[in-house]
């Protein structure tokens, strides 16, 4: 059996729990399921289920490996992989973040002069991407329902593999999770973000991976195909500043610029209260108390993510379109094109709003 050791950094707020969704924990399971979904996004050429060949053969499918080598139910398999967690201790808070602010006009009822009127109302850009893991009360703002994981702190993940000929797969995995995903709740939208801090084997770079994962044709869930593309802000964000001390909440200021191009990106694609573009970023979308989409859920195809280049932060937006509701019963035709020129509208938005696109 071999064994790979991985030591990380979170770089961004880790929103992670157990069975209890009130404390924070970083376990095992969190890390398979994240390689899960991102082993699935590297081999979305392959179809889903098993077939033969011209002369007979067995060509195994998409579900048959990953149960191979993750474990599955049916057949019954253990996983080809051992997960363990380990850390001294990692310090946690539900204090806010206190993220860049924008303004923006809105009308809200007085109930001093009886009618509606409009006010200067300041939105939190780190506040906006973590919707959802907060209550607002009345009074206090924004409050955080349960606690995160603070960004600088260090663990350790093991791998124990059972059978080698997995091991380059899972590493890969690894790196997409620590490059582009993330790990807990709106990991999508760059929060759970981590770097690799060192390791017992070399690791693919990022321009790497991606030329090897650009290849095929859409997948009928999100993956890597032809047509993915990668964005990143033009702005870095020194670690260390010219005293040579450490920013430890830079962070902050890397991931509200990206929110900021994402959501005057977003906002841009219609005028203010319409609805119809924006459900094909991502759903369901509420506003003005309102659920404004078809779908019960459709996750965005775009990954939001703070990473570390020569001692500096960026902003990066990978995009990994896929066969939008393709087997779904809500698919139709212009649903399909809808999602098509929605989603190209939106990246070439995010390049009026300070990300310029990498070529792969």
């Amino acid at each position: 059996m071999k064994t790979i050791t991985f030591t990380c950094e979170t770089i961004t707020p880790m929103f992670l729990s157990g069975a209890d969704q009130n404390i924070p924990e970083l376990r095992p399971p969190s890390i398979k399921g994240a390689l899960r979904f991102w082993w699935r996004a590297m081999n979305g050429h392959l179809d889903l289920k098993d077939k033969k060949d011209e002369q007979g053969n067995l060509i195994k499918g998409l579900k048959t490996l990953e149960s191979e080598i993750f474990g599955g139910t049916e057949p019954a398999q253990r996983s080809k992989v051992i997960v363990r967690v380990s850390h001294s201790s990692l310090n946690k808070s539900s204090n806010k973040l206190n993220g860049e602010k924008v303004h923006i006009e809105k009308w809200v009822y007085d109930r001093i002069v009886g009618k509606e009127v409009k006010r200067d109302i300041p939105i939190d850009l780190l506040e906006y991407l973590c919707y959802g893991t907060y209550e607002y009360e009345r009074g206090k703002g924004n409050v955080f329902t349960r606690e995160y994981f603070l960004p600088n702190q260090q663990f350790e993940v093991n791998f124990i593999f059972i059978d080698n000929q997995y091991v380059q797969e899972v590493v890969n995995a690894f790196c997409l999770i620590a490059n582009f995903g993330g790990l807990g709740s709106r990991s999508r939208n760059g929060f759970g973000n981590f770097k690799v801090v060192s390791s017992d084997i070399d690791l693919p770079t990022q321009e790497d991976l991606l030329k090897k994962l650009k290849k095929g044709n859409k997948a009928s869930f999100t993956a890597f195909s032809n047509d993915i593309r990668i964005f990143k802000t033009t702005l870095s964000f020194p670690i260390v500043n010219d005293k040579g001390i450490k920013q430890n909440d830079v962070w902050k200021k890397a991931l509200s610029k990206l929110a900021s191009a994402y959501r005057v990106s977003r906002s841009s694609l219609e005028t203010k209260h319409t609805y119809n573009k924006r459900i094909y970023i991502a759903s369901p979308l509420i506003a003005d108390n309102e659920t404004h989409s078809f779908l019960d859920r459709h996750s965005k195809s775009f990954f939001l993510s703070i990473i570390e280049e020569n001692g500096q932060y960026n902003g990066v937006i990978l995009y990994l379109p896929y066969l939008y509701l393709e087997g779904n019963t809500n698919y139709n035709k212009k649903r399909r094109e809808n999602y098509d020129e929605f989603n190209t509208k939106f990246c070439e938005l995010l390049l009026q709003n300070q990300l310029t696109e990498i070529t792969i």
